[in-house]
């Protein structure tokens, strides 16, 4: 589990700061210099001399950062804790976040229990790991369908455009059970670049009805008979 700032309502008791546990916003360099997936140097020396701390946000804002597994695991288990970006003093990365998740309605992902229990259990039926298992072969061969395709064509080869985009939408078809002929182009499913604000797009055309029992319609049930 990575790093990560948790909203919460009270005081931590369970373990106390050390120093003067502020940490002025992370401001040192985001990433590592020498490698973007490894963690910031100064969040590693957060995490081995102050696991607790406080650092500063965009908005002045002090929340806590919690860096160690154990002490996340523990406080994702404390009901004082939130995932609701619309109570007060959730720490919000940045104010365009913070005007996005205010103006539309919150996925499960951003709800507090009961709701998020609720709408989780609607939902893990198609993600059980016997099913993700079960797709394995199928995602393989596409994997090497795409490759194959890439080392067939120009060299030096983008893998993002070659691999990467076009992958995700017969695997997304194949876990819903789109048929094939009703796959959307990986271009009609991520249009814009990921850093490009998409929640003000319009909403999109109404999908064909899909044929047999698929686990886009058993998800659809339920909410029909509410």
């Amino acid at each position: 589990m990575p790093p990560r700032v948790l909203a919460l309502a009270g005081e931590v008791k369970h373990r106390k700061p050390t120093q003067r546990h502020v940490a002025d916003g992370l401001r040192r360099r985001a990433r590592h210099p020498g490698c973007p997936f490894a963690p910031p140097p100064e969040m590693m020396r957060l995490h081995a001399a102050q696991p607790l701390s406080r650092v500063r946000l965009w908005d002045g804002s002090t929340p806590w950062l919690v860096t160690r597994y154990d002490d996340q695991r523990a406080l994702y288990g404390d009901q004082r804790l939130s995932v609701d970006p619309t109570r007060p003093g959730f720490p919000h990365m940045s104010a365009a976040f913070q005007e996005a998740l205010s103006k539309n309605r919150p996925s499960f992902l951003h709800m507090d229990d009961p709701d998020h229990a609720r709408i989780r259990r609607m939902v893990t039926g198609p993600f059980i790991i016997k099913r993700i298992e079960a797709m394995r072969p199928a995602i393989q061969n596409m994997t090497d369908d795409f490759i194959d395709t890439m080392l067939a064509g120009p060299n030096p080869a983008d893998p993002v455009e070659a691999l990467a985009l076009p992958l995700p939408s017969p695997v997304i078809c194949e876990l819903l059970g789109v048929p094939e002929d009703h796959a959307p182009p990986p271009t009609r499913l991520w249009p814009t670049p990921p850093s490009a604000p998409c929640w003000a797009s319009p909403s999109p055309p109404r999908p064909p009805p899909l044929p047999g029992d698929t686990p886009a319609q058993r998800l659809h049930q339920p909410q029909r008979r509410r």
